[in-house]
C-alpha cells in the first residue's frame, strides 16, 4: 500500500468516526428536542454565550465541507491535480467532521 493510500485509509476511518460520533448526538438531541421541547428550548436560550459558539463551530465545519465540494469542482474542471485534490480534500471533510462532531456534542450537553 502507497503512503497515499494509507493516508486516505486513515482519514476515510477517522471521518467515519467522527460521522458516527455527529449522528449518535444528533439523534440524542433530536429526541431531546422532540420530548422536551419547551425545556430544551429556554435551555438554548438561557445560555446565550454558548449557543452562540456552537452555532459559530458549526457554521466553520458547514465552511470547511464546501471547501472540500470546491476543490472536486475545481479538479473537475482541470484547474488542480488529482493528486493536490487527494491530500486536500480529506483534510478538509476530516476537520469539518470532527468540528461538526464537538459542537454537536457540546450543544446536547448544552441543552440536555
Amino acid at each position: 500500500m502507497s503512503a497515499l493510500q494509507a493516508y486516505l485509509v486513515f482519514m476515510t476511518a477517522l471521518g467515519g468516526l467522527a460521522g458516527i460520533v455527529a449522528l449518535y448526538f444528533m439523534l440524542r438531541l433530536y429526541m431531546l428536542l422532540h420530548s422536551h421541547g419547551k425545556y430544551t428550548t429556554a435551555r438554548i436560550f438561557l445560555r446565550k454565550g454558548e449557543t452562540i459558539g456552537m452555532l459559530i463551530l458549526m457554521t466553520v465545519s458547514f465552511i470547511f465541507f464546501a471547501f472540500g465540494r470546491i476543490l472536486s469542482f475545481l479538479w473537475l474542471l482541470g484547474c488542480m491535480s488529482e493528486h493536490l485534490m487527494l491530500l486536500l480534500r480529506p483534510v478538509l471533510d476530516v476537520s469539518a467532521a470532527v468540528i461538526l462532531s464537538y459542537a454537536i456534542t457540546s450543544f446536547y450537553k448544552e441543552v440536555q
